[in-house]
């Protein structure tokens, strides 16, 4: 199965030649039973990181605030799209 995405690779060599990844990559929900109930989901992305799983990746919503916003949050197995906020 190729997972694909819409993504540009960068070597920063501000940050000591590490990699960066740009754009949206494909992932598979792991778990979604946040600790800390802000609708967090941890993943795979084979694309980026192989079997390793994610951290906690918060949703990205419209808009958000003190009592506003909206999110649903993924079962596991749902496949979903992660990004890395500034490529990390």
């Amino acid at each position: 199965m190729t997972l694909g995405a819409a993504t540009r690779q960068l070597t920063d060599p501000r940050q000591g030649g590490l990699t960066r990844h740009y754009g949206k990559h494909r992932a598979i929900v792991t778990d979604n039973e946040d600790p800390r109930g802000l609708g967090r989901i941890r993943a795979r992305v084979p694309e980026v990181l192989g079997d390793v799983e994610t951290g906690w990746a918060l949703p990205c919503s419209p808009y958000a605030g003190d009592g506003a916003g909206l999110y649903a949050v993924p079962d596991p197995g749902a496949g979903v799209w992660i990004e890395f906020e500034a490529g990390d």
